[in-house]
């Protein structure tokens, strides 16, 4: 997880971005961090903006609902086993 992480967190930003200024790249890992959930659910407005990516090119897209994606079944069953609590670094 990006939390316990960090070494090889800022070497991928690093890599993949192309950043090399010690300053940025702790500011970029410093937000990616307040942007990723400790408990991975899926969020119903990021499906949205998905599929409103997709539905121009792919058909069937437009009649996709968020709903149709979603299943916490086996998230909400490690959360409340404290799978998260003993994975996540705060």
């Amino acid at each position: 997880m990006i939390e316990s992480n960090k070494g090889p967190t800022i070497r991928a930003i690093q890599k993949y971005a192309k950043i090399q200024d010690p300053e940025i790249l702790e500011a970029t890992y410093s937000e990616a961090r307040s942007h990723i959930e400790t408990v991975p659910y899926l969020s119903r407005k990021g499906l949205e903006t998905i599929i409103g990516e997709l539905a121009p090119t792919e058909p069937k897209a437009k009649q996709a609902k968020p709903e149709d994606f979603i299943d916490h079944r086996f998230v909400s069953q490690l959360e409340k086993e404290g799978f998260f609590k003993n994975v996540s670094v705060k």
